[in-house]
């Protein structure tokens, strides 16, 4: 794991198509980026030469507002397909809703050409979870 500091803007958003970022979500950060700092780095992933946002769009999106010239983020070396399982594993605790979920799921069978096995086995649930996605 390689941590450092780098520009919100620089950021690749391409998978924030994946995720949902209520307003009032937003806001709470947004007030504990600016009382308490930054405690949680970025997920990022290097993938021709950009640095895609894998988690932490809610942080992102607060520190832009809050006009913050840099954020801690942790370098990751994972595949297109790695990168987006990791964005519903890192946020298996909380949950993504539904509509992320379907849209993650739709995603990989229809982009990246994976079946219904690999799916659950990637992010390790079962089939028939993927199948009700």
């Amino acid at each position: 794991m390689l941590l450092r500091r780098e520009e919100p803007v620089a950021l690749d958003l391409s998978l924030g198509r994946l995720r949902q970022l209520p307003e009032p979500v937003v806001r709470r950060m947004v007030e504990s980026l600016r009382s308490k700092g930054q405690l949680t780095p970025l997920a990022v992933a290097e993938h021709e030469g950009r640095l895609m946002l894998v988690d932490g769009f809610v942080r992102h999106l607060a520190a832009v507002r809050l006009g913050l010239e840099t954020v801690l983020v942790e370098v990751m070396q994972l595949s297109p397909v790695q990168m987006k399982a990791q964005v519903y594993l890192r946020n298996r605790e909380r949950g993504l809703l539904l509509i992320e979920e379907c849209r993650l799921v739709r995603e990989l069978v229809e982009v990246d050409r994976l079946n219904q096995v690999e799916v659950g086995d990637l992010l390790e649930r079962h089939k028939s979870w993927v199948c009700r996605r």
